[in-house]
């Protein structure tokens, strides 16, 4: 093996790495002989480059993105292609749909707390923020939509232009935080920068300022109307809290500062698939229109058959606002008589039926291909992308499952993106102004970096998505009953996988029906019993006067 490793860098030492193209393949009929491995050898020693054969892979690309047509090119799909919206909009609605609720669940051992001591310091807390979120005037800065509208939105415009820069602002009539959204096609890097001979600290990378050292985001440079640039910093000067950051519609590479579009890699294919219907539908129309042709055979003159024969002649007037001089004009037209039969055909003349198909048969097969293909690089199983379910119990229940795990992913990604960071602003605020009682060890713990972990365990959450309803509660229940019986899953998992709800919110809700149920009861069975009182008996005659 000596005598295999000398010879091996005794190539590369002749043969440098950037050079590929020039390796030099081996006799290495001595080394394996040496070795006994082969008496006949015919192995050969080289660089792995990828290729099977060589060419295989074909051209090596070093590959740099050019986000400023990415982001024009899907714009400009999803507003002109239906698959690339509809694409968008599936996406959307299962992720986010109504938008993700908040569901508060502090450490309490980190805390030191009994455990279910702070159940009720955490319902106060959601309560307090779905108000904050069902009111546009407090959470949305342009005063228009809720929170979970937000979360649409921002989901959309990140998945169509890559990423969304998100601005913290603080509302002084209620005293709450505001969130601003800015297309991020408005972060670019200001003109005339020269970032090779900038010798600061930090260096703008596509409109985002990054520290030089660490590459953390410093700040945004979002270009306005008028042409100028404004700096937004990522976090304040004196409070240190973060007031503005990038949401990027998938995850990030680690060499990559800014967010791709999803529509990407598939842009090309997307605009070809329409194109490929609009010429099958064009087709369709035409063939419709082409009734019938006369076909000659002979060279001599024709007879006009169509319309020399049984036809009624009229004419169709319009006025052409479009053309701009606004003038009636008046067209010609023949129409066919039902049942006409032409007569006298020219020798060598006969009418033939136009019965060319109407579309190319193989455009269903094909689009369903394309489709496959978009959902498997989008992790959707194709059912739910194309919204055709008619598979079997077992193959849907698989689709359901691999679907769940794309949404769990894909909510946790968004919500520790967007979601997370604005609650955090959200309950430091309400501490500080007194609406949340009861919670001041939070703000110390805020307030020092050493006892970082006891706020993330105060500020620890989940945020649930709509739950699909199952085609098949009963045999789901079931399933779930068994688990439970086997003691293999908790009554909270099985609520919040059914309905999205906390069981204890659930057995709540279900004591205080219960007690209204068992007193209606009671004042029906007293009602009934006093009736029945006054009411004479069957048989009774009665009173006489």
């Amino acid at each position: 093996m000596g005598a295999v490793a000398n010879k091996i860098r005794d190539v590369q030492a002749v043969t440098p790495f950037q050079d590929i193209d020039a390796v030099e393949r081996i006799d290495v009929d001595q080394l394996e002989a040496s070795l006994g491995l082969n008496p006949f050898p015919v192995t050969q020693y080289g660089w792995m480059t990828g290729d099977k054969f060589a060419g295989g892979f074909g051209a090596t690309v070093d590959l740099s993105l050019d986000y400023y047509t990415l982001r024009t090119r899907s714009a400009q799909l999803f507003e002109m292609n239906p698959y690339a919206q509809g694409l968008i909009k599936r996406y959307v609605t299962n992720i986010i749909n109504t938008g993700l609720r908040l569901e508060v669940k502090p450490v309490e051992r980190v805390l030191g707390r009994e455990r279910g001591s702070l159940n009720t310091w955490s319902d106060t807390v959601e309560d307090m923020f779905d108000l904050w979120a069902d009111d546009p005037s407090q959470c949305d800065f342009e005063r228009q939509v809720t929170f979970g509208q937000l979360q649409s939105r921002i989901c959309t415009e990140a998945l169509i232009r890559g990423d969304v820069l998100v601005i913290l602002r603080e509302d002084p009539l209620y005293n709450v935080p505001m969130i601003e959204v800015v297309s991020g096609d408005q972060v670019a890097t200001p003109t005339g920068y020269d970032r090779e001979n900038s010798r600061e600290k930090a260096y703008i990378e596509w409109g985002v300022e990054l520290d030089r050292r660490s590459r953390r985001h410093i700040a945004y440079h979002v270009v306005q109307k008028d042409g100028t640039y404004v700096r937004i910093p990522a976090y304040g000067s004196r409070s240190g809290k973060r007031q503005a950051w990038l949401v990027p519609g998938q995850e990030l590479l680690s060499n990559r500062v800014r967010g791709t579009p999803l529509l990407g890699i598939i842009l090309q294919s997307l605009r070809e698939l329409d194109r490929y219907k609009d010429a099958n539908q064009r087709k369709a129309v035409v063939n419709s229109i082409l009734a019938m042709v006369v076909e000659k055979t002979e060279d001599k003159p024709g007879t006009l058959p169509m319309t020399g024969a049984a036809v009624r002649r009229g004419t169709m007037n319009y006025n052409a606002p479009s053309s701009g001089d606004n003038v009636s004009r008046s067209f010609s037209f023949d129409e066919q008589i039902p049942g006409v039969v032409v007569q006298e055909l020219q020798k060598g003349e006969q009418i033939k039926a136009f019965n060319q198909a109407g579309v190319d048969i193989a455009f269903e097969r094909f689009e369903d291909a394309v489709i496959s293909a978009l959902a498997w690089q989008m992790e959707m199983p194709p059912e739910i992308l194309k919204l055709s379910f008619g598979s079997n119990y077992n193959a849907s229940q698989a689709a359901i499952n691999e679907f769940r795990m794309f949404l769990n992913k894909q909510r946790s990604f968004f919500a520790s993106s967007f979601c997370k960071p604005v609650y955090c602003d959200w309950i430091v605020n309400e501490i500080i102004v007194g609406r949340l009682k009861g919670s001041t060890q939070m703000i110390r713990s805020y307030t020092d970096p050493s006892r970082r972990s006891e706020f993330n365990a105060w500020t620890a959450s989940d945020w649930v998505g709509m739950i699909k309803p199952s085609a098949e509660l009963r045999r789901m229940a079931e399933g779930y009953r068994g688990l439970l019986d086997m003691g293999v899953i908790t009554r909270d998992q099985v609520t919040k996988e059914l309905t999205g709800r906390k069981y204890r919110h659930v057995i709540e809700q279900r004591y205080t029906e219960d007690q209204q149920f068992v007193r209606v009861a009671e004042i029906t069975a007293m009602l009934g019993k006093t009736e029945t009182v006054a009411q004479p008996k069957p048989g009774e005659d009665e009173d006489e006067d």
